[in-house]
């Protein structure tokens, strides 16, 4: 019996990342499925979840990794001086948090068969490229299962469960082939899919994407007068998209004149800080909880990305948190391009938010991270 569930554990551990991206991505294009079609919140999407976590926790168990411990315990400090202590909702959205940092460092920390590595790349590209398919039969045939938004607001995003997943996933695929391209980037047709569906995604931070990765090929690809002409030309065609989706986009500009353009920009995220998120933080916080954290309510959030992170864990727990993240990540620094690509998504996080919270985005940084360990590696050979 233990030989089987070592080697159980063993199949597991080895293929931990694919089971992964394929059960997450499965099971909320079902359960986004069921909610459209049916009207029922199936809670799929949430038991894969539940399943993977509990592995993780298992393998930090086994690895002797204390983060997981060391956050729960800032996590419970917060709580314990705010006024409704542990709600339901607050321990759920501990365990994303808790999901997407365990993702990232499981992959880094582990030493994977180039096999899997590779097979588990070829699989992010597959499921990129098919829902791209899903999202143009959507865009054409106008399917409402395909949509990003329930409302009126253009938008389509495949199987993906909801707009947050989308954007990331595809920026983060944007990223990926530039890595992967390079130069070549504009000469692959895999590469326009992308950029299209970002367009048909309907969301300003899969926009903000491309206007980050079309800068980035600026940068690093282009010289001389290619490169001052693709920025003059850049910053002529960002300027009228600007001004036509904020001054005569049907929904940004109703917004604009209503509530003003920063809430236009921001949709609304400008004023969830004011009236939401400043105001529980002074009926409800003390001095320990600018350090821990402390919300009983995550709908109080701004979604800005690192301002929720931080209203969730304080300064201390945030900080704790991002250094978690950087560590993984820091040695890639070294390359300028990843540097400009992370600083980049930073941005779009800051910006767009609920990155940390959605636990499903996390297996599709996995792919970045393992790009960037790939071009790093042969950067380290050469």
């Amino acid at each position: 019996m233990l030989q089987m569930f070592k080697k159980i554990d063993a199949v597991v551990a080895t293929n931990f990342v694919i089971i992964a991206i394929l059960s997450v991505y499965l099971s909320d294009g079902i359960s986004k499925f069921a909610l459209i079609f049916f009207k029922y919140n199936l809670p799929l999407s949430k038991i894969i979840k539940a399943g993977l976590i509990c592995y993780l926790f298992y393998w930090q168990l086994k690895k002797k990794q204390m983060f997981s411990f060391v956050l729960i315990l800032m996590f419970a400090i917060g709580q314990f001086f705010i006024s409704d202590q542990f709600s339901t909702n607050s321990v759920t959205i501990l365990f994303k948090y808790l999901f997407t940092a365990s993702v990232i460092v499981y992959f880094e920390r582990t030493q994977l068969p180039e096999m899997t590595s590779n097979r588990f790349a070829r699989i992010f590209e597959i499921i990129l490229i098919i829902n791209c398919l899903l999202i143009f039969v959507g865009w054409v045939f106008e399917i409402s299962f395909l949509r990003t938004y329930a409302g009126h607001r253009f938008g389509y995003n495949g199987l993906f469960l909801n707009s947050a997943t989308g954007t990331y996933a595809y920026i983060i695929g944007l990223f990926y082939y530039l890595i992967k391209y390079k130069r070549s980037f504009f000469f692959k047709i895999n590469s326009w899919m992308l950029i299209l569906c970002c367009l048909l995604l309907g969301t300003k931070a899969a926009i903000l994407g491309i206007c980050f990765l079309l800068l980035g090929y600026v940068i690093f690809f282009l010289s001389g007068i290619q490169r001052i002409i693709a920025m003059i030309v850049g910053l002529l065609l960002s300027s009228g998209a600007f001004y036509y989706v904020f001054y005569h986009g049907k929904l940004f500009n109703s917004i604009r004149i209503k509530d003003g353009l920063w809430t236009a920009i921001f949709s609304f995220r400008n004023e969830n800080l004011q009236e939401l998120t400043l105001n529980y933080i002074a009926e409800q916080w003390r001095f320990i909880n600018y350090l821990f954290g402390g919300v009983s309510d995550f709908g109080s959030r701004a979604q800005f990305g690192f301002i929720d992170e931080i209203f969730f864990f304080g300064i201390i727990g945030g900080s704790y948190y991002l250094f978690i993240h950087y560590r993984m990540i820091k040695k890639y620094l070294n390359i300028n391009l990843f540097k400009y690509l992370l600083f980049s998504l930073c941005i779009v996080i800051l910006l767009a938010g609920n990155y940390f919270s959605y636990p499903s985005i996390a297996v599709y940084v996995i792919a970045f991270i393992y790009i960037m360990k790939l071009e790093y590696n042969k950067e380290s050979i050469q």
